[in-house]
């Protein structure tokens, strides 16, 4: 009994602990079944080197990847009223959002960031499904519109990678509110002929 408390219990929970790291991670493509070597995979940008299938990325993945290395200046969710209704379901809308921002370890389901892109100067939002759905609230909507107000201010052009699910039940009508704050943030981009360009990414609806 000393012998396998002593030893192989100790020896299990290392092998076990040892296979949890982040340098022991293999990822299952969902095309074709084969597991993936988590690094070979952050090399060819959550792409199967099996099949070509293209895996999901988060928010901050597309950030990281499309604007050069050193560049990326990320901006501040802005910070407002995020629960106007006290909405409760199953869950008080605060708490989904705590675990939401534990899950993503960001502020909302928007990131947004300037920086360049093959040595070309641009502002990048990135929506994150993993939060929330990517669904807009009040800040997503602030958010955005913060970042059309940069890129005017820079004259740089705005890229957005959307991954949505549309508006943020739990805010009712605010959500709905965030619709025309996009519109207004557009027509300044188009206002000064700066690029505005629209990257759908799944999942969208």
């Amino acid at each position: 009994m000393s012998w396998l408390t002593n030893f192989v219990r100790p020896k299990l929970r290392a092998l076990i602990k040892k296979s949890d790291s982040p340098n022991n991670l293999w990822i299952k493509c969902n095309s074709c079944g084969q597991m993936v070597y988590h690094k070979d995979l952050f090399e060819t940008m959550n792409v199967c080197p099996n099949c070509d299938h293209h895996m999901k990325m988060t928010a901050r993945q597309r950030i990281e990847w499309i604007l050069d290395e050193g560049t990326i200046k990320e901006l501040n969710v802005p910070e407002i009223n995020i629960d106007p209704l006290k909405f409760r379901d199953s869950k008080r809308y605060l708490d989904r959002l705590k675990d939401a921002k534990s899950k993503t370890n960001s502020q909302d389901a928007i990131i947004m960031a300037s920086g360049q892109i093959g040595g070309n100067s641009a502002m990048v939002v990135a929506l994150d499904f993993n939060f929330m759905g990517g669904s807009m609230g009040s800040a997503v909507g602030e958010g955005f519109l913060e970042a059309t107000k940069e890129a005017v201010n820079l004259n740089i052009p705005l890229v957005i990678f959307t991954s949505s699910g549309g508006a943020r039940m739990q805010e009712g009508i605010f959500s709905l509110m965030q619709l025309p704050k996009t519109v207004v943030g557009v027509n300044k981009l188009k206002e000064k002929n700066i690029p505005y360009i629209v990257v759908l990414t799944d999942p969208t609806t």
